[in-house]
């Protein structure tokens, strides 16, 4: 069966060869300038060149899920952009847990030198199904393109091996995979034993022809970014301004959540809460798919010298009545930051501890995602950190 799909896909490669000769596309010009909110990078071919043309010595990229939407006034790319000189640009959506950005910035490794990063995690990804299955193979597709797994599949190296494996565990949830998928699926499979390599050596040579055919036609040319770096005249934010704003939005915080008194927004509350629990499912560490993701995560951003900051979001602590079992996970979350031995990765904000410790209920929003005080606290943090 390996060798027909291999001798089938000879073919193919002829065919898609003379097709993409005669079908190379126009060029499209775009312009970024006021663009700092990407939700879903492979929903559109230009959301993969907006990402690329993000990364430079002057931007800070926010990575994380549905945290990162919404029209909060303090979300990082409208106050950061606005009392900081830097560039500041998030990207994410609901589902976009540790896999996917793994994938969003392996597919830009030649980019990610001293780049300023801040990944944003939510304690829900690890647990439960998302924890047992990591990012689906629905948000891997939103936010993976076919031209970023090109990218990916362009080097045989741990990283671009650990993104073939992965895909392979989900790769029977797909009707029609393009052809980069399949070649992922290939080469997972052709891990598994020689006589294994040997039966879909035809099919990955001729996927990976494929995959240089299209990188040479289309070259990431299809769209060609405005990459002016915007000049700001930033308002000036230091202490004061940020114990006012820190008064104003806790202010904001207690009048929006006096209907109840587990500090969570009135309307939410009273729509999904009402005074109902939650509990956290919480896995073995060895059947944590999520945290599996997450250290390969943290072992790219190592290898490649990154500037990062990870955030720990809280949760609730009166609608889950069993954050303390999240503690032995927390403390493996710090000891994989705290085992990295370059200095890129020196800075860890831990506010699941602050809110538990500190009683800091401002923080939250809702049960899991930040208010306006929480996101201040977050961006004073980045801001302090990234300046120095």
């Amino acid at each position: 069966m390996g060798v027909g799909v291999g001798t089938g896909a000879t073919y193919t490669g002829f065919t898609v060869s003379l097709i993409l000769y005669f079908n190379k596309p126009e060029k499209k010009y775009i312009d970024i300038s006021k663009k700092n909110r990407i939700e879903k990078t492979g929903s559109e071919p230009k959301n993969d060149e907006i990402l690329r043309s993000s990364f430079h010595s002057n931007s800070i990229l926010f990575f994380g899920s549905s945290e990162l939407s919404g029209d909060l006034e303090m979300l990082p790319n409208k106050f950061l952009n606005t009392y900081s000189n830097f560039d500041v640009v998030s990207i994410g959506s609901a589902g976009n847990q540790c896999f996917s950005i793994y994938c969003q910035l392996l597919a830009n490794r030649d980019l990610l030198k001293n780049q300023k990063l801040v990944i944003m995690l939510s304690p829900t990804w690890f647990e439960g199904k998302p924890a047992l299955a990591g990012t689906s193979s629905h948000v891997f597709n939103e936010n993976i393109s076919e031209n970023y797994l090109n990218n990916i599949l362009t080097r045989n190296d741990e990283f671009s091996l650990y993104t073939c494996n992965r895909i392979l565990e989900f790769y029977k949830d797909y009707n029609s995979p393009n052809v980069a998928i399949r070649l992922a699926n290939y080469y997972g499979i052709s891990q598994k034993s020689i006589i294994h390599k040997i039966i879909f050596l035809p099919a990955l040579i001729t996927a990976k022809f494929i995959i240089r055919l299209k990188a040479f036609f289309f070259n990431s040319a299809t769209f060609v970014v405005n990459k002016t770096i915007r000049k700001k005249n930033a308002s000036e934010f230091n202490e004061s301004k940020f114990s006012e704003l820190s008064n104003l939005y806790l202010s904001q915080k207690i009048k929006n959540s006096n209907n109840n008194n587990w500090h969570i927004n009135n309307s939410y509350f009273s729509d999904y809460i009402n005074y109902s629990h939650g509990n956290l499912k919480m896995l073995q560490i060895n059947r944590n798919k999520e945290l599996s993701d997450f250290k390969m995560l943290v072992n790219l951003i190592e290898y490649y010298n990154c500037n990062a900051i990870f955030v720990l979001m809280p949760l609730n602590s009166f609608y889950y009545s069993n954050t303390q079992e999240f503690i032995p996970l927390i403390n493996n979350i710090k000891q994989e930051i705290a085992s990295n031995h370059n200095s890129s990765i020196s800075k860890f904000l831990d506010l699941y501890e602050v809110y538990s410790k500190n009683n800091s209920y401002a923080l939250l929003d809702d049960v899991m995602h930040l208010s306006n005080y929480g996101w201040l606290y977050t961006n004073n943090f980045v801001l302090t950190n990234f300046k120095k």
